[in-house]
């Protein structure tokens, strides 16, 4: 089957739109679609700039047919430089670059002069403004020079003088707002409207503005370019221009398909961008409250997405082997529908014989080592062609592969494979589940390595008196049944159990009795604690069970055999005191706090030894 690769950065508006127009084109072609993602660059590790960008070495581009490139969305510098040379060296197909022209290769445009210097007469003509400033982005790219360029042909035309402080050069981002202000109302006179070559600096201009206490039209008019979806959410609403995002994907494939099939094709095609005058330049645009929905939804959106990663982090940490990560992994993953999720290692094997100086390099041979579906994890070592990007047996159809590098810094792990009809849902959540399964890999291999380690790591959530698991463990369990619940639904029973009497036994009859005598109890909790139950001693006489099932029956049975087994071993040892303890129990449910349902269990249990010491 013929194969595109798409190479963009992250999963904003653009990008999403880009993937499903170029997804359901190629379809429809019975093409596929393997889209290899990067999550950009945050913070100043440059280490993990370098394992995000190692994403382009995954890919044999000689396999081909076309190759479209977002690279105004990769946001790790040289990235998009090493992706060309890697082309030039073996693609042999048509290579599309969307809004962002290369002359080595196909271009979809967009024309920005025009579109520029109509919003630059927008201002001038329907609304009378006559001083209008003009902030640039970085002056090296092309599209902010044509942008400058539309601005400054509109002014000229209209007899309107524009001068160095009318003039301010930004960077696309966010950051420069205040700057700007300050530099424009330094100037001969204020400014009566600024025109952004890009949106965000839009945004950026618009919060300064603001907080200085000027009004947005009334004392001074804003636009942008691009139409991000910020700007319908800004208040107020800021004018832009923009080009259909579904538009320029088809276009490019368009571009793909006539170079393959012989058809003349210009290098460059410019696409005209359309306007969006809104509340920020004075036009009467009335705000669409179902935007301010999304908005809201999308809010609450992000804030599930924080709260689930902080249990991922914890559950991941808590992950002592690969098979404790794949289980911990999957149940995260349900924030979003998906069909199968392939976790693709480097072959270890081979980077010792080849023995690799570069950090960042993939082997040849890869190894999946899980499948994830939404019912379960299945523990695989197949190896592969890395060419290939998964088995043979697991490319089935055209459906598109979504793949993201599994990293910790600039140590290349391997990479994750996606497969699913829904790639909208994983917007805010699924680059940080991978991330997160780069550290947590990597915090394995160091534990594989350090045999020592895990020894230590282990016996550290080990009593050692009776050799059942501590508090710490129990912790470990807790949190993990509790971070399960609130991701299923599904709940779990917490079984508090106390020895009678320990105090007497060690003050008649020594503490080594009172330590066989806690060892016994221990041993009958551990032989008892059924198939989903866990055991620690969490204090002096104090121990508790963590039982993974929503069966009361379940529960019920397990202590009457733990009562049974203590019946069982007075009758049979030697011994001047007889082994007692007394138990309570209590349902965890969703939107019950864990420390409430630990407390409701210590409280039964109490009742119990409560009973006990009044029938004596």
């Amino acid at each position: 089957m013929k194969k595109i690769a798409l190479f963009l950065g992250e999963y904003g508006t653009y990008q999403l739109e880009v993937m499903q127009t170029v997804t359901k084109l190629a379809s429809k072609k019975n093409m596929k679609v393997h889209i290899f993602n990067n999550a950009g660059s945050y913070g100043n590790n440059i280490f993990h700039a370098l394992g995000e960008k190692s994403i382009i070495r995954i890919p044999q581009l000689s396999d081909y047919v076309g190759i479209i490139i977002c690279a105004d969305t990769f946001g790790i510098q040289g990235m998009y430089e090493e992706l060309a040379e890697r082309i030039n060296e073996q693609a042999t197909c048509p290579i599309v670059c969307l809004r962002n022209g290369d002359e080595q290769f196909y271009n979809v445009l967009i024309n920005n002069k025009s579109a520029m210097e109509r919003m630059t007469n927008h201002f001038i003509e329907e609304h009378g403004y006559k001083r209008i400033c003009f902030m640039s982005g970085r002056r090296d790219l092309a599209d902010s020079r044509d942008r400058m360029q539309g601005y400054l042909d509109a002014m000229r035309k209209h007899g309107l003088e524009v001068t160095p402080s009318m003039l301010f050069e930004g960077n696309y981002w966010r950051d420069k707002g205040d700057e700007a202000v300050e530099w424009f109302f330094d100037g001969e006179e204020p400014p009566r409207a600024i025109v952004c070559a890009n949106d965000y600096m839009a945004i950026s201009i618009c919060d300064a503005l603001q907080k200085k206490g000027y009004r947005i039209p009334e004392d001074v008019a804003v636009s942008g370019f691009d139409d991000v979806e910020e700007v319908w959410y800004s208040v107020p609403t800021i004018s832009s221009m923009y080009v259909s995002n579904e538009e320029i994907a088809e276009v490019a494939l368009q571009i793909i398909e006539n170079v393959n099939n012989g058809i003349e094709q210009s290098k460059n095609v410019y696409l005209e961008a359309k306007e969006s005058y809104k509340q920020s330049c004075g036009c009467n645009y009335e705000c669409d409250m179902t935007l301010q929905r999304s908005l809201f939804l999308e809010t609450e959106d992000i804030k599930r997405v924080m709260y689930r990663n902080i249990y991922l982090n914890m559950d991941f940490e808590n992950a002592d082997t690969f098979e404790e990560l794949m289980e911990s992994a999957r149940r995260y993953i349900d924030a979003f529908s998906y069909e199968a999720i392939y976790v693709c290692l480097c072959d270890e094997e081979e980077k010792k014989v080849e023995q690799m100086a570069m950090m960042e390099n993939y082997t040849q041979n890869m190894v999946l080592r899980a499948v994830l579906t939404p019912s379960k994890e299945e523990i695989l070592h197949q190896k592969f062609k890395r060419e290939s990007l998964l088995p043979e047996e697991y490319l089935d159809g055209n459906k598109p592969l979504y793949i993201s590098a599994l990293h910790e810094k600039n140590n290349c792990l391997g990479y994750i494979v996606l497969k699913t009809q829904d790639i909208g849902a994983v917007r805010f959540f699924f680059q940080t589940w991978v991330l997160g399964m780069g550290s947590a890999l990597s915090r394995l291999k160091m534990y594989e390595e350090n045999k020592e380690l895990v020894i230590a790591r282990r016996l550290s959530e080990k009593d050692e008196l009776t050799g059942i698991g501590n508090r710490r463990e129990m912790e470990k369990i807790l949190q993990s049944r509790f971070t399960r619940m609130r991701l299923t639904g599904t709940g779990f029973y917490v079984v508090s159990i106390d020895m009678d009497d320990l105090k007497k036994i060690n003050d008649g009859y020594g503490h080594l009795e009172g330590d066989e005598a806690l060892c016994a109890l221990a041993e009958i909790l551990d032989e008892n604690k059924g198939e989903h139950g866990n055991v620690a001693r969490v204090g002096g006489d104090e121990y508790m069970m963590c039982i993974g099932t929503e069966d009361k029956t379940e529960v019920e049975e397990v202590i009457a055999n733990i009562r049974e087994s203590i019946e069982g071993i007075n009758a049979k040892w030697d011994k001047p005191y007889v082994l007692s303890a007394s138990i309570g129990y209590a349902y965890c449910k969703k939107n019950m706090a864990l420390m409430d349902c630990m407390r409701m269990a210590d409280q039964n249990m109490y009742k119990e030894k409560r009973k006990k010491k009044e029938s004596v």
